[in-house]
């Protein structure tokens, strides 16, 4: 792809400089017609920048869930998310050299500062009636979030 046309290339600034493209060192190379470009096709680079940009989101979340500064447990926050989708009751299954789970339940009725804190984080969604125990349920991102800290792939049930 010719930088040009690229648009992932830095753009350039009133003075007239322009920043290094970061996968032009490894795969830049320079066209027949002299412009520069590099050997990657643009869904690849699309690929490759969405990593990043999820890495960056993953990286910020896990950095503002400090349990301790808190005062809330992570093993219990853990142990209440693996029994919120029933990893206590059912086993995981493993294929081509990964771990999966498909969770036959989303809810956990109780009181849980943990969860609590999830609900506001946007991880967990919280449900509660007149006179009776809240009711959490995760979310994708609260899966996904599971995901990182058990290593274990997350699929949801079919509707």
């Amino acid at each position: 792809m010719k930088c040009k046309r690229c648009k992932f290339a830095p753009s350039v600034d009133a003075g007239g400089y322009q920043d290094e493209c970061r996968y032009f060192e490894k795969y830049g190379t320079t066209w027949k017609d002299g412009q520069d470009g590099c050997t990657l096709h643009y869904k690849q680079l699309e690929k490759w920048d969405s990593e990043y940009t999820d890495s960056l989101g993953n990286m910020g979340l896990d950095m503002e869930m400090d349990f301790e500064h808190h005062g809330i447990s992570m093993k219990a926050v853990i142990d209440h998310c693996k029994h919120m989708l029933g990893m206590d009751l059912q086993k995981c299954y493993h294929r081509n050299g990964k771990t999966f789970y498909r969770p036959y339940k989303n809810f956990w009725y109780g009181t849980e500062p943990g969860l609590e804190w999830f609900s506001h984080m946007g991880l967990a969604t919280k449900t509660q009636d007149e006179g009776k125990l809240p009711c959490y349920h995760l979310t994708r991102h609260g899966m996904d979030w599971l995901e990182r800290k058990i290593g274990v792939i997350i699929r949801e049930k079919e509707t």
